[in-house]
């Protein structure tokens, strides 16, 4: 297993089978040749609002979990003009954030999904 000494701390070791290897400075290793996207997006290009304090996490939606969810709903009501957005996985997911943000009494045009983006190709 690839890690950092932040996402596994040595103490933490004991509780994994598999060996780790643990990277210098990041556990991501990331090709710096990539080039970033051509050109900008305005926050109307992505479907924010223009003023929204905007959360994010572009996390896989199968990573958030109920509690995590309720801390954000908690956050859109108190931070008035705000959305979060995160990464647009499925349909059904989607759908299930949107109907979870209404029991927290969060009108769901607040939960905005950004779609998936491919890197150009060089």
């Amino acid at each position: 297993m690839i890690a950092d000494r932040i996402v596994i701390p040595p103490d933490h070791r004991a509780y994994y089978s598999e060996k780790i290897v643990y990277l210098p400075d990041s556990y991501q290793a990331n090709d710096s040749k990539r080039r970033a996207s051509e050109g900008e997006a305005t926050r109307v290009d992505v479907g924010l609002p223009p003023s929204a304090f905007v959360f994010a996490s572009f996390n896989s939606v199968y990573k958030i979990t109920p509690e995590v969810f309720a801390i954000w709903m908690r956050l859109l009501h108190h931070v008035d003009d705000s959305v979060l957005w995160v990464l647009a996985d499925n349909e059904i997911a989607e759908r299930n954030l949107r109907r979870e943000a209404a029991t927290h009494r969060i009108a769901s045009e607040r939960v905005i999904f950004a779609p998936r983006v491919a890197y150009p190709i060089i």
